[in-house]
């Protein structure tokens, strides 16, 4: 059975939740969540965000987590349409009014429990809370980067071709078509991504993306590019370069 986000339930414990969320929102997030935690039990720990990312354990959850549907937008919501439509408020602010309007801790908590399972873990304290926080980082922490990216790549593409848009909702999902302007579609990405990818999820990734930006083009008589953020300076390579860098041949891809 799919899970169901809790968005606003009437009821005394989720009036609590709002009233709490609103509260504390100026303060900081490791303080926000502490609200929660006697009552769950399962616990948020910020400050081991940027090692947690550097594990192996946390990697080898991309798979699940995609196939499994725990990070899609059906799951815990359109989160770059909801930052992009709150882009005045600090990532704090953000996270604050998505927990209070959308994705509530406690439906949080209940998803960490899902996957927890789902992906062999026991319902110990450790396994439960390195659940949790890999969802926060993939949830809150690297959407927040990915809409940090596509800000700079809208002002790059606007500067240069005039004017720029979002890609609509099967356009990103369908066709990894991040932007769209009138004289062509663009992904954005991190210089990760292009590259000769050793792990087989990397490079089915690549491929399918590969594949799916080919039929865009196709479809819609436009080229296609990636734009690559790195440390403030967007860069922009045509989809032929960036198969090259992938260590793919183009000619190929195009017959597949």
């Amino acid at each position: 059975m799919e899970y169901k986000l809790q968005t606003q339930p009437a009821t005394p414990e989720r009036e609590k939740e709002v009233e709490a969320v609103e509260l504390l929102k100026d303060e900081p997030l490791s303080f926000q969540v502490g609200f929660y935690h006697l009552v769950d039990g399962l616990m948020l720990y910020p400050e081991h965000h940027a090692k947690l990312r550097e594990q192996r354990r946390f990697k080898d959850l991309n798979a699940p987590f995609k196939e499994a549907h725990y990070i899609s937008t059906r799951t815990v919501g359109a989160l770059m349409e909801n930052r992009w439509s709150h882009r005045e408020l600090s990532h704090k602010q953000w996270v604050a009014e998505y927990t209070r309007t959308v994705l509530p801790y406690t439906s949080l908590t209940h998803l960490a429990r899902r996957a927890a399972r789902g992906v062999g873990l026991s319902d110990k304290p450790a396994d439960l809370n390195f659940i949790l926080n890999s969802l926060w980082v993939r949830i809150f922490t690297q959407t927040e980067e990915g809409w940090t990216r596509e800000v700079a790549a809208r002002d790059y593409v606007t500067a240069t071709d005039g004017s720029c848009s979002l890609g609509s909702g099967e356009d990103e999902s369908k066709h990894h078509i991040d932007l769209v302007s009138p004289l062509a579609g663009y992904q954005v990405k991190t210089p990760r991504f292009l590259c000769v990818a050793h792990n087989p999820g990397h490079r089915a990734d690549q491929l399918n993306n590969f594949r799916a930006q080919r039929e865009w083009s196709d479809r819609n008589g436009l080229p296609v590019y990636y734009l690559v953020y790195d440390n403030g300076v967007v860069s922009k390579f045509t989809l032929e370069e960036a198969e090259r860098m992938c260590g793919l041949n183009p000619f190929r891809l195009a017959l597949s």
